[in-house]
């Protein structure tokens, strides 16, 4: 648990390459995979995301 934690704060902060190293990996992909906490639920893009209906709207004329 205290690894995940860890690498989870360090990508957080920093990236996953120096949490990567942190945790003694030579790569990313086990400590992705693996060690980085997911985020549990995805940021609010609605507002950017309505771009598609008004894009959409002002080519239907």
């Amino acid at each position: 648990m205290f690894r995940k934690s860890v690498a989870t704060l360090i990508d957080a902060e920093a990236t996953l390459e120096p949490a990567a190293a942190v945790l003694g990996h030579s790569g990313t992909g086990v400590t992705s995979a693996h060690y980085v906490a997911k985020a549990a639920t995805a940021p609010d893009m609605s507002s950017i995301l309505d771009q598609f209906g008004r894009n959409a709207k002002e080519k239907d004329g």
